[in-house]
């Protein structure tokens, strides 16, 4: 196996006829996306045989309001990896696989899911630098490598707690992510729970350069001068319009993409022009918002061009 940035953990490729063996020896379970496939929760019902309440990774009233977006804890057997592969694990980012440790053969399945859904429920509800609460998304592969990465030998063992293995499936290509040296964490249990600034950042950084890169290929789809450019100064463009973005108060997704076509038709200044100047100084007033009082305003000063 190759050891990452973190000595204590280990990520390599797997024959998948090993994930079929885990499944054999027991305690496994997959933490699927519902939020990008709706057989999800229905199957987590009809194979577990409990309530969504006690499946459902997100819990009390934000489960109950995020009950379509959750992830959800299914027992895996072998007699039911067949048809859970083909309903969920054939999508991209479906969600991960899990093997418990040996000693957690001991309990039942169901004791076992109640085990690792409040385990897994300790690592989601986590409290930002700024005191605010954040979920994080553990059955994100890249978000679960990313945290391990960026982690002490001692916060590895946190995380892992009653988890011998972590598992990525994509179609025929499986990774596992196991320790090379087990060891109690001493990190108290706690909701929720505390990351450190180090792991933020990496985890801060990681949404990042996923966001940055959605914005590079919508622009590539709908600015075909962008084909052209070199990568350093794509990703100048990127990430100063971005910034040029948030600071006028375009945080989301949408809106900064918005933002990022007004700043190649317009030019990576037009903040500064007399027409956007007007929307973004103004008070906000009305049902629309400031991005769609902008984009009104560009497609106006674009009629004047035209008809000049």
């Amino acid at each position: 196996m190759t050891a990452k940035k973190n000595s204590n953990l280990q990520v390599a490729p797997i024959d998948s006829a090993l994930w079929l063996s885990s499944i054999a020896e027991g305690g496994c379970f997959i933490l699927a996306e519902s939020a990008i496939n709706d057989e999800v929760p229905s199957l987590a019902e009809s194979i577990n045989g409990f309530p969504l309440d006690y499946c459902r990774l997100y819990w009390d009233e934000t489960g109950r309001i995020h009950a379509s977006i959750s992830p959800y804890l299914i027992h895996v057997t072998e007699d039911n990896w067949p048809r859970l592969k083909d309903k969920i694990c054939q999508q991209p980012n479906w969600g991960i696989g899990i093997q418990l440790e040996w000693y957690m053969n001991a309990y039942t399945p169901a004791q076992q899911l109640t085990e690792l859904l409040s385990h897994l429920r300790e690592w989601t509800w986590l409290e930002a630098e700024n005191g605010e609460s954040r979920l994080l998304r553990l059955s994100d592969w890249s978000v679960l490598s990313t945290l391990m990465e960026a982690s002490t030998d001692s916060e590895v063992s946190a995380i892992f707690g009653p988890i011998a293995k972590f598992v990525s499936v994509e179609g025929e290509r499986v990774n596992l992510m196991t320790r090379s040296i087990k060891e109690k964490s001493d990190i108290t249990p706690r909701t929720p729970q505390v990351l450190s600034e180090h792991r933020w950042q990496a985890l801060n950084l990681m949404e990042e350069s996923d966001q940055h890169l959605a914005y590079k290929e919508h622009l590539k789809e709908h600015h075909k001068e962008t084909l052209n450019w070199s990568d350093e100064y794509f990703d100048n463009f990127v990430s100063q319009q971005t910034r040029s973005a948030n600071e006028q108060g375009f945080t989301n997704r949408q809106d900064t993409v918005k933002f990022l076509s007004l700043s190649l038709i317009f030019g990576d200044t037009f903040v500064t022009q007399e027409w956007a100047g007007k929307v973004l100084k103004a008070k906000q007033e009305g049902t629309k918002t400031k991005m769609e009082k902008l984009y009104q305003a560009a497609l106006d000063e674009l009629d004047k061009e035209v008809s000049v």
